[in-house]
């Protein structure tokens, strides 16, 4: 499987350079969510030039020519080695440019790049808004309510 994860990785850095390393101004997040009903967060690094030493979420910027959903799974792997069998839609932050994922369909341990410093799996109540991106809880509990009410949807 690291072998996989290395190779994935490998491909991705030489897809990233043929296409460019342009990016869109938008951005992809994903709320990636265990069998306990946690959500994955991930603390960046205190030298991250983009809100260092606060927790958020998995993602980053979609390249020029990516979709969100090339970009969603690039990041993912490229930041956690995790890899995402399926995935949702949940909303779209126009203010942050932003689009907002959600999964419980993954595998693999949680495997940091050098963007990060930690990760925990924390339930979404007691995500701490002080220590986070702005705004993240409120997209969080948004997007996990989006989720619910689409799998009620469609069981009925």
């Amino acid at each position: 499987m690291k072998f996989i994860i290395k190779e994935w990785k490998k491909y991705l850095s030489e897809y990233s350079l043929i296409k460019g390393q342009e990016e869109s101004g938008e951005i992809v997040s994903v709320v990636l969510i265990n069998k306990r009903n946690e959500v994955l967060l991930l603390k960046r690094s205190p030298k991250s030039k983009n809100n260092p030493g606060l927790w958020g979420l998995p993602g980053g910027h979609i390249k020029a020519g990516e979709t969100p959903q090339e970009a969603l799974i690039r990041e993912v792997i490229e930041e956690t080695s995790v890899i995402m069998s399926g995935f949702d839609f949940a909303i779209h932050d126009h203010e942050k440019n932003t689009h907002y994922f959600i999964s419980d369909k993954f595998s693999g341990n949680v495997v940091l790049n050098y963007e990060h410093a930690d990760y925990a799996w924390v339930e979404p109540v007691r995500i701490d808004s002080e220590h986070t991106i702005e705004h993240l809880k409120k997209r969080i509990i948004q997007s996990i309510e989006i989720y619910r009410n689409n799998i009620r949807a469609n069981n009925e």
